[in-house]
């Protein structure tokens, strides 16, 4: 982790054109994204699509207040209900941010750009996600010019990469969406002097050094990142998440019946699954031509994985990514480069 900050400081002073947030009032303030734990004396700057959900969870369980569960997975289920408010580094007056800063272990987590874009595009427009449905379908009425459009949950993910750049290009770099706002704008490394780096890469040694750094290694029960138990659990908690959000998916976007299918084919383009064949294909079928519910859809989405091969099944999110972005052109690519041109070299993603 050494080699990041020394990479990172040296590419930090070439660069000077970050205002400090003690004077910004935009809503993308990084110290409103930076979380404290006084306990711990920790900070930890969340990053949406770099393992955000899942180390919300760890703090929350290093809370003292906090003793329902070691496992962050476990507390992922009750995240939304309990409605959490994180203290952060915005909350503190200039002279108590100064301490806590000069005082306080400060880490971050980066992810590759691209791989970013596409994490945030399978989430948020290949998943059952009407509210970002809505949110694209003025630009897709501007590239398709089709004025009828009332939902954009056929975005593709060249589209989706185009609107990011539309995106940026109207709304500015301090009011687009987290979820593709450039990282070194959501943290500001360049201000606030992080001590660890970690990677989403390297997800599971990097927390674990992080853990044993603050003396908090016992309080987490880590669970293997690359397993299966960890698909499973990705696809029992999307599939409530579809149906927790059928009703607003109806609403000119999605026919009820075409759920089931919708909910395949969203993780088949995440990797999770291959793709269905023979009677597990059948058994779609059946699923959305009668009465079905989520119990059904997830117990045969996890009944055709376990058919699977599964090392290839582990490689499938890779290969799904590979894929996908291989199929891009290259002049956007490159756009892309450059938007993100200060998270591929403040980062070391070369």
């Amino acid at each position: 982790m050494a080699t990041r900050i020394n990479i990172l400081r040296e590419k930090c002073l070439d660069r000077n054109d970050d205002a400090d947030p003690n004077t910004s009032n935009t809503p993308n303030n990084p110290y409103n994204n930076v979380l404290v734990n006084d306990d711990y004396q920790l900070l930890l700057c969340i990053v949406p699509k770099a393992g955000s959900s899942f180390l919300k969870n760890v703090m929350k369980i290093l809370e003292n207040n906090f003793t329902e569960s070691k496992n962050p997975l476990v507390e992922s289920s009750h995240m939304n209900k309990r409605n959490k408010h994180f203290k952060t580094l915005s909350e503190f007056n200039n002279l108590e941010r100064q301490k806590v800063l000069k005082n306080y272990v400060k880490v971050m987590f980066t992810r590759n750009p691209f791989s970013r874009l596409f994490s945030a595009y399978q989430d948020k427009f290949v998943s059952i996600y009407p509210e970002y449905w809505k949110y694209g379908v003025h630009f897709l009425r501007k590239i398709r010019k089709d004025s009828s459009l009332t939902c954009g949950h056929d975005m593709t993910l060249e589209e989706f990469l185009h609107f990011v750049i539309d995106d940026l290009k109207h709304r500015g770099v301090n009011n687009i969406s987290k979820h593709w706002e450039p990282i070194h704008k959501h943290c500001d490394p360049c201000m606030i002097r992080y001590d660890i780096i970690g990677k989403l890469e390297t997800f599971q040694d990097d927390l674990h050094d992080i853990l044993c750094k603050i003396g908090a290694r016992d309080r987490i029960d880590l669970p293997v990142m690359e397993s299966l138990k960890i698909r499973e659990f990705l696809i029992k908690h999307e599939v409530k998440d579809a149906f927790d959000r059928k009703n607003m998916a109806n609403k000119g976007c999605l026919p009820e019946h075409e759920l089931p299918k919708r909910i395949v084919e969203s993780f088949v383009q995440h990797g999770y699954i291959e793709p269905l064949t023979g009677n597990s294909l059948e058994e779609l079928v059946s699923l959305s031509n009668e009465n079905f519910n989520e119990t059904g859809v997830t117990d045969l989405i996890l009944k055709h994985m376990i058919t699977s091969n599964k090392t290839h099944l582990l490689n499938l999110p890779k290969y799904a990514k590979e894929k996908a972005l291989q199929q891009i052109p290259t002049e956007l690519m490159h756009a892309l480069r450059q938007i993100y041109k200060n998270d591929f070299e403040l980062f070391g993603y070369f």
